[in-house]
């Protein structure tokens, strides 16, 4: 599955715009979708919110979060200092998802990405 299969998986009426992106709006989260860099996959990010001034309590958050990505089921949080945010992104490797599969990993995404809003 590839990053357009699996935007018309989640909403027939999804696309990537002219820069390759596509944003949409789930249960109040602002999602971004994306190819990956190397062009093998595709990516979700997500703003999680600005970045506390107590940074060494968040980062100590941050990096037991990311641990084996048990406290983030399996995406990574980031730190995007030109925008002061936390990001929450998964990346996800083309052709491997099935629809129903799909689904289920937006779904895990969106409860991290709660989950870590109320944390911050």
């Amino acid at each position: 599955m590839n990053l357009s299969d699996f935007l018309t998986a989640i909403d027939s009426n999804l696309s990537v715009d002219g820069q390759g992106l596509c944003h949409v709006e789930i249960n109040g989260h602002l999602l971004s979708f994306s190819e990956t860099s190397d062009g093998l996959g595709f990516m979700i990010y997500a703003k999680v919110g600005a970045i506390p001034e107590k940074k060494s309590k968040l980062y100590a958050e941050l990096l037991a979060g990311n641990l084996y990505g048990l406290g983030t089921l399996n995406a990574v949080l980031s730190i995007d200092e030109a925008s002061g945010s936390v990001v929450l992104h998964r990346s996800f490797p083309s052709g491997a998802l099935e629809e129903a599969e799909a689904t289920t990993l937006l779904e895990e995404f969106i409860s991290a990405l709660s989950s870590w809003k109320e944390k911050l």
